[in-house]
């Protein structure tokens, strides 16, 4: 009997698993990511931010919720906007694309942003960048440090 028992839980656990990854794998190619870079700054600057493009081929709207990468100790979603003639950054809880549409994260509008690097960053530098999605799923992207000159 406890052999039984053993057996279901292994096809039970297996078959989770089994739906857990081809949930992942599903939304990994309904997404394409392009033209990402994050943006160099002085070595004495601690903060920066990346710009790319989300390409949603699905025909359902995809929320980004979240980024982490090894750069920074904190990666944050934000939105450039004007306040009271000021401008300032917002974070944001998530971002929508909507179906077979496209969403561009570039200066002075949405972009992703490192805060509290450990270390300077210099151009040509690969980081990796991990997004993730309402449905708990992630891309890594390997993104190039570039120079705006």
């Amino acid at each position: 009997m406890l052999k039984k028992t053993f057996t279901i839980l292994i096809v039970v656990i297996t078959t989770l698993f089994a739906v857990q990854t081809y949930a992942a794998k599903k939304l990994a190619h309904n997404v394409k990511i392009s033209d990402g870079y994050i943006r160099m700054v002085p070595n004495h600057l601690r903060v920066t931010a990346s710009y790319l493009t989300i390409n949603n081929t699905s025909s359902h709207a995809i929320y980004l919720v979240s980024a982490t990468s090894p750069l920074a100790k904190s990666v944050q979603l934000h939105k450039t906007e004007k306040v009271n003639g000021m401008m300032r950054m917002v974070q944001q809880q998530q971002i929508e694309i909507p179906a077979h549409d496209k969403f561009q994260f570039k200066p002075g509008a949405y972009h992703v942003m490192f805060i509290g690097m450990d270390k300077p960053i210099y151009v040509g530098e690969i980081v990796p960048v991990t997004l993730c999605f309402k449905d708990t799923s992630c891309a890594t992207v390997n993104m190039p440090v570039k120079s705006d000159k």
